[in-house]
């Protein structure tokens, strides 16, 4: 007997009785992505918290049983160009409704120049209050690169 769907079941009901204590709609609830989960998203970068580019630059996480397809893609005029492309394994997962401290990066126990490899997020999450969509936003470091991140409407 598969116990899987009925735990799902429960934990969605009770994410929807959480919801609506907090005046939530269980719609946006249920778009919340759990840890260990798989899910993809698309978050658009930039420099400055402030300034936000009309074709911001994204970065794209389809993360699947612990590894991570992670695209980096500048928009152009009728698209988007693929710029980097890592296979990644997922280091350190830490994602609940509030926050998004995911760590990605090479699972190597040899010693590879690569185990320095690291794109890591640091964000919060937040429900709208009127039923909308979740919003994510927060920094997100490459390498040593640091940017500032928000979830992306084409993932909503």
């Amino acid at each position: 007997m598969n116990k899987i769907p009925a735990r799902k079941k429960l934990l969605a009901a009770a994410l929807g009785v959480l919801a609506l204590a907090a005046g939530i709609s269980a719609a946006s609830a249920a778009n919340y992505n759990w840890p260990g989960e798989n899910y993809s998203a698309c978050y658009e970068l930039s420099h400055s918290l402030d300034a936000w580019s009309r074709t911001p630059d994204l970065i794209c996480v389809d993360k699947n049983a612990g590894k991570a397809r992670i695209k980096l893609l500048v928009k152009e005029m009728g698209g988007s160009r693929l710029v980097g492309e890592f296979n990644l394994d997922l280091l350190r997962g830490a994602r609940d409704a509030e926050f998004n401290q995911d760590v990605f990066g090479v699972a190597n126990p040899s010693n590879s120049v690569f185990n320095a490899l690291e794109i890591s997020f640091n964000g919060n999450r937040v429900f709208a209050m009127d039923g909308g969509p979740w919003h994510e936003y927060g920094t997100l470091s490459v390498g040593n690169n640091r940017f500032f991140y928000r979830l992306s409407p084409l993932t909503k």
